[in-house]
Formats: C-alpha cells, structure tokens, sequence
C-alpha cells in the first residue's frame, strides 16, 4: 500500500483540515508515493520505540515530531536525531493530532475508558454526566486511567456533569461549563482560577490521558479492514512516593 492510499483513509476517520492552525498534523517524513509493509501507532516516537520497527514501515503517532520550521539537522540533538532513524529504515511518519482529538480521542476517553455517556462535545471539550460525589468520581478516574499519583481541586461534594479534554487543556479552563473538568498540565494559576468559578479540577496527565490514542486509532483502521500494530513509547517520567516517617 501506499502513503496516498492510507492517508486517504486516515482523512476520513479524522480530517487533516481540521486541524488547529499551529498544528502540523500530516505527513511528517517521507513520500506519497512511498510504499510500506507494516503500519505501527504511537502515541510519541522515541529512540528505543525506533529499535524495535520494522524497515520500510509506516508508523502513525499522535504527537507531530516537528511543530515548527527546522533551522539546522543537527543528528546528535532532538528532533534531528530521530529523523534520521527513520530515513535510514525508510520508515514515514504522519501525524494526527487536533483533528483526531475533535473526532475521536476525547470522546473514547470518556466513553470507552472511563464508561460515561457522551451529552456533548465542542471541539476539544466532551461533556458526560456524572450524578456522583467527588470522590467516588476521582477514584474512578484514578482507577480507569491507571494514575500513579493525582492532583485535583474540590469544588463541589456531589459532581453531576464533568468535562474532558485530553492531553494538555488548562487553557480551555474559561469556555468550560461543568461541574468538574479533567486535563492534562493544569498549570498553578489555571487551577486558581478554576477554584475561583466553582469548577472542580482533576488532573490526569498528558502522557496518561493520550496513550490511548493507538487502541482508538487500531479499532478505526478495523473499519477498513486495515491492522496495525501498537508500539507506545514510553512516559518520559517517572514517579516515586517518598515515605517520611
């Protein structure tokens, strides 16, 4: 198969025009017209991640690995370093980022992962009803997304509606119109102002709330009769609880 025939087929299950305006979703290395055996997603691309792919491969992630215009291919430094893996094992690279995260990944987060029903999704903020209290409802999330440790701000003792945004979405705080929101990368501040409206927080990771960007991704690609292989990359953090007696 090749580059132009999938990316036709990813087009239809997400957009690429939809994509926000500073993203750069889409092709990221390699031709259209270049032909590959196996298709691998990911969330993000790492040096290990590379090791273990196949030549002559497709490999689909999340995250693009280039956001912005390269001044120098400097192979010992990030992202140079990774570009050349892949042109040495003729591996393409696309990317679907913003516009997966309208069509898809918040939606199967809420849905699939946490098992809410979906009232409502605009743009990056998915709504579902909750009608529990903010514990019960913070250990679920904890539980379903397999969080090490969670920060959180409690606003209210009894959560009807919550919203989700995946990945990094402090910045969307203001639109927000729930009891409770979940995001990745709640900054100090974003969380005081969500304090100040009454809006309870609880902050699920970037790493943690995206990993299942390649199941939801795999199961679409089902719907073509396509198979992919899941290959994540790993979380650059670690986490360590330290006792002090």
């Amino acid at each position: 198969m090749k580059i132009s025939e999938i990316y036709k087929i990813l087009d239809e299950i997400a957009p690429f025009e939809t994509q926000e305006s500073w993203d750069n979703s889409g092709l990221i290395v390699g031709s259209m017209q270049n032909e590959f055996e196996n298709i691998y997603l990911s969330l993000d691309i790492d040096s290990d991640m590379i090791e273990t792919l196949e030549e002559n491969s497709l490999l689909i992630t999340h995250h693009p690995l280039i956001f912005k215009g390269l001044k120098e291919i400097d192979y010992d430094r990030y992202p140079s370093n990774l570009i050349k893996k892949l042109i040495i094992k003729n591996i393409s690279l696309i990317a679907m980022h913003t516009n997966y995260d309208k069509a898809h990944l918040n939606r199967y987060v809420a849905n699939d992962i946490l098992g809410y029903e979906i009232t409502s999704c605009e743009d990056f903020i998915c709504y579902f009803e909750v009608e529990d209290t903010f514990e019960n409802f913070l250990n679920r999330v904890s539980s379903s997304l397999n969080l090490p440790c969670i920060k959180s701000v409690k606003c209210k003792n009894f959560i009807k509606t919550a919203a989700i945004t995946t990945g990094s979405g402090g910045e969307l705080i203001p639109f927000v119109d729930a009891d409770c929101y979940l995001s990745g990368d709640i900054k100090y501040h974003q969380a005081y102002e969500a304090m100040e409206n009454s809006i309870s927080l609880i902050e699920i990771g970037h790493f943690e709330s995206e990993i299942f960007f390649a199941e939801s991704l795999s199961k679409n690609l089902k719907k073509f009769d396509i198979q992919a292989i899941i290959a994540n990359s790993k979380n650059p953090f670690t986490y360590k609880t330290i006792n002090k007696e």
